[in-house]
């Protein structure tokens, strides 16, 4: 496979990552406020308070430019259909260019990178790869075998060529293979991906721990956090909870049009 060298697109963009890095850790938690959110359930007008719904702000992220080849449509989805990655878009300051990119944060040393799929018209196969930030190297490269069905993917490739260093930068991008003849025409997304320093464990509820990471800037962390939560709810009152707590950091981090989708799966290769 031919690695994209991604160096003239950016010369000077570590500098940001590194000050964005710093920006993470120190950004102060003492402005969040409290605010409940009055929930109706069912006919009985009864109401109550959910405290643990608080408003807050994704945390401050580097970008980078969007690399050539990049297709959300293809053969083998429907019209209008899109193959999307799964994070909050950039705020109106973070933008150095109109096709910018954020770079996502995770502590983990094999990340779950989560996309949004359309449904397809049969399994179909997706190539995931993963390369350093300059284009000259290439960490992972998986296939993984989608089911069809439409909703939130997670990707983890299980073997790296070497491990992924904090505060480097790397890029990654999925092809879902719809046409072996035409592969100019199968839909391709990607995006940029850094690593931060282990933190201390979190206290709270799910959605306070995954509040948290957000307004740190960890996205990653916290929509791995969420997924789990939906897929591992040992029952349905747990299962209501997990998908209130999913369907509120969306909504809070712009992405309400991903609030009621399904997690498919998180798929290790």
């Amino acid at each position: 496979m031919t690695l994209v060298n991604l160096r003239p697109y950016r010369n000077a963009l570590m500098l940001s990552a590194t000050l964005a890095l710093g920006l993470w850790i120190g950004e102060a938690r003492a402005a969040t406020s409290i605010h409940p959110i009055q929930t109706q359930f069912g006919e009985t007008g009864s109401t109550i308070e959910l405290a643990s719904r608080r408003r807050f702000s994704v945390g401050a992220r580097a970008s980078r430019y969007r690399v050539g080849g990049f297709r959300r449509g293809g053969t083998c989805l429907a019209d209008g259909s899109e193959v999307t990655p799964l994070s909050p878009p950039l705020a109106a300051e973070e933008l150095d260019a109109a096709d910018d990119l954020p770079v996502d944060v995770t502590t983990a040393d094999r990340p779950v990178f989560f996309i949004h799929v359309p449904e397809l018209a049969e399994s179909t196969p997706a190539q995931f790869t993963l390369q350093n930030e300059a284009g000259t190297e290439e960490l992972a490269n998986a296939t993984f075998q989608l089911s069809g069905e439409a909703g939130i993917v997670g990707l983890q490739p299980a073997t790296l060529s070497q491990e992924l260093v904090p505060g480097d930068i790397y890029y990654w991008q999925m092809a879902i293979q719809c046409s072996a003849d035409s592969p100019d025409q199968n839909p391709v997304v990607s995006g940029w991906i850094t690593v931060a320093e282990k933190t201390e464990p979190l206290d709270g509820t799910v959605f306070d721990q995954a509040v948290t990471l957000v307004e740190d800037g960890i996205w990653q962390d916290a929509v791995l956090l969420l997924a789990q939560a939906r897929l591992n709810a040992p029952d349905e009152a747990a299962a209501t909870v997990a998908d209130e707590d999913w369907q509120a950091v969306m909504d809070g981090a712009g992405l309400a049009d991903f609030a009621d989708e399904p997690i498919v799966g998180i798929m290790q290769q």
